[in-house]
């Protein structure tokens, strides 16, 4: 698995210095931008979603919550789902 990361230019590998049995794994700088510009963009949705939740209520939020919790209820017991049927 190591050693495609590294042919693929994901990661590099180098030993470490106290312990030659031991290896370092590190990104490469182009896969450190991928990881920063995801983490950017993760920050900004984390804040946005926060925003529209301050939107409401509590009373609101705790409708909301009741509907996604009944929805999730109906889709977590599908007939057709294979973890539902018996025998």
């Amino acid at each position: 698995m190591t050693s495609k990361l590294v042919s693929k230019g994901i990661i590099t590998k180098s030993r470490l210095e106290n312990n030659a049995k031991r290896s370092a794994l590190s990104l490469t700088n182009e896969e450190l931008k991928v990881f920063y510009e995801h983490m950017n963009q993760q920050t900004y949705l984390e804040n946005e979603l926060e925003n529209v939740i301050n939107e409401f209520s509590t009373e609101e939020l705790t409708k909301i919550t009741l509907l996604m919790s009944k929805i999730e209820d109906v889709w977590d017991n599908l007939p057709w789902n294979p973890a539902n049927t018996k025998g």
